[in-house]
This record gives structure tokens, C-alpha cells and sequence, in this order.
């Protein structure tokens, strides 16, 4: 309960797009990182807001900021593999902006680099992004797994079509993302 104020304070600020410094919020108001973080992601899902996490957020929270590039690269080649992947008429409404991208990449590059970090619990990370399900966090995991390891067996050349516009690069197919990873895979297979 002590952690709701600083909870709301975090959520407020970010709204209004002037961030405060998460430890001196979670010092100030005397509670434990972990109280911090469930409250937050409780205020999340109870205001219905859709948590927007950063590569940067997400390796502090995580205390994985070795290997802040390695997520970010691979965050960059699953948008590009999987924005190339899809049809065209679909390409427009790509949408990479929820949290299970971030969360995925983060677990997917920590346990590629066990002696550097350790990999933080699924459940951590699920709890993190809200109200990512088990089924959709392991969706996008083994989808980026898949696609960043096929990049890397070619050469780690990746395709690059047309152009990829700048809302691709931020954010999967909300709707389609489910219905397109299944014919993805039986393209990538044929």
C-alpha cells in the first residue's frame, strides 16, 4: 500500500511526458523495489494504461545494462525480419509498441549472455509488462528466437524491403500479429 503514492507519481509523470528518477521516487516513499514495481503494474492494469517500456527501462529494472545493445539489436533484427515477413497490405498497421517485444528481447539476449547477466524470471517479466499472458510472452519469444537465428545463420544480413517506415520501427500487428506468425511460419517453411 505504501508504494501506490510513488506509483501514481511515476505513472502521472510519465503521462505528461516529464519522467521522474524511479530510485529516489522508490527511496523517498520507503518501500522495496519489488513493492515498487507490483504496484505499478497493478495501477497499469487497474487505469487501463498501456505501459511503455524502453530497452533503457527495462535493463535498469532488470539490472541487465550489459547487454543494453545486444537487446536492442535484437529488438532491430525481429522488426525488420518480421516486418519483411509480412504481407503488404499489413506492413501499415505494424505496431511494435507493446511491452512482450522489449521484455522478449531483453529474456532472449540474457540467456545468450548467462556470464554477463543473469536471465530474469519470465513471470518478473510478464508481471513487468502488465498483462502479457503466458502464451503471448512464449509467442514472441520463440518468434524472435526463430527469426534472429535464421538472420544470424544467413550471414546476419538482413532483409531490408521497400522502406520500413518509422511506426514499424516502434511498435507487432496487435490483431494480425497471431493469424500472420502462423502463416510465417508455414512461408518459412515451404
Amino acid at each position: 500500500q505504501a508504494a501506490l503514492p510513488a506509483a501514481c507519481i511515476e505513472i502521472a509523470s510519465k503521462q505528461c511526458k516529464r519522467p521522474v528518477v524511479r530510485e529516489a521516487l522508490v527511496r523517498r516513499s520507503g518501500v522495496k523495489e519489488a513493492d515498487f514495481r507490483r504496484s505499478l503494474t497493478a495501477l497499469h492494469l487497474l487505469l487501463k494504461i498501456r505501459r511503455q517500456i524502453s530497452v533503457n527501462e527495462a535493463c535498469a529494472e532488470f539490472k541487465c545494462n550489459g547487454i543494453k545493445g545486444e537487446v536492442r539489436h535484437t529488438l532491430e533484427v525481429y522488426k525488420r525480419e518480421f516486418w519483411a515477413n509480412l504481407p503488404a497490405d499489413k506492413r501499415e498497421a505494424a505496431d511494435f509498441g507493446r511491452p512482450v517485444f522489449v521484455l522478449a528481447a531483453l529474456f532472449l539476449a540474457a540467456k545468450r549472455h548467462p556470464l554477463l547477466v543473469k536471465p530474469p524470471p519470465e513471470v518478473e517479466l510478464r508481471r513487468a509488462g502488465g498483462d502479457i499472458s503466458e502464451q503471448e510472452f512464449r509467442r514472441v519469444y520463440h518468434e524472435m528466437e526463430t527469426l534472429c537465428t535464421r538472420c544470424k545463420m544467413a550471414g546476419g544480413q538482413t532483409r531490408a524491403p521497400e522502406a520500413v517506415p518509422p511506426t514499424a520501427a516502434e511498435g507487432a500487428l496487435a490483431s494480425a500479429s497471431a493469424g500472420s506468425s502462423a502463416g510465417m511460419s508455414a512461408r518459412a517453411s515451404s
